[in-house]
């Protein structure tokens, strides 16, 4: 029985079930904080959905001295911008002009303090950033060009030798 209780506690220390009272404070790590689900290209006018993550936000039972990030506000530009509220990461919105743009967010780093029951701004920030396009890029027009002006060259040849082949049959 001892046995099974033993590996029953190993399996819910290793799937973070089971925390060890008196371990060490999580320290939450700014670069695991992060931005999820923008593309990195938009053909056209898109609605952009993105996720915010920060480090420690699992931590469900928090012991004093654990750290953790919480994103608190998002930008795009002047008129698309916004705060996260309520525990809620998940933001949508429309770009409607065409351009290069960088999403950015904010996470403020916490600590809990047991003795309030509650986690405490520290004061420290991360800031994460991601860049995404809305419609052709610059290089996509290139490359749109080349291949028409291909075309067109092989049609000009193309025509030039039927024209000599129509001299050279009608002589």
């Amino acid at each position: 029985m001892k046995k099974i209780l033993a590996v029953l506690l190993s399996v819910l220390m290793l799937t973070g079930i089971f925390a060890v009272v008196g371990a060490a404070a999580y320290t939450a790590d700014p670069a695991k904080n992060a931005i999820v689900g923008v593309h990195e290209e938009y053909p056209q006018t898109r609605t952009v959905t993105f996720t915010a993550v920060g480090d420690g936000l699992d931590n469900v039972l928090p012991e004093a001295g654990d750290t953790r990030y919480v994103p608190v506000s998002w930008e795009v530009d002047k008129e698309t911008r916004g705060e996260f509220a309520d525990g809620v990461y998940d933001v949508r919105y429309t770009q409607r002009k065409f351009g290069n743009y960088t999403l950015t967010v904010v996470f403020n780093q916490e600590t809990f303090d047991a003795d309030a029951g509650e986690w405490v701004d520290t004061g420290e920030t991360d800031v994460k950033a991601v860049d995404y396009v809305i419609g052709a890029t610059e290089l996509e027009l290139k490359e749109d060009v080349f291949p028409s002006k291909l075309v067109y060259f092989i049609f000009g040849v193309m025509a030039e030798l039927i024209n000599k082949i129509i001299g050279l049959i009608s002589k």
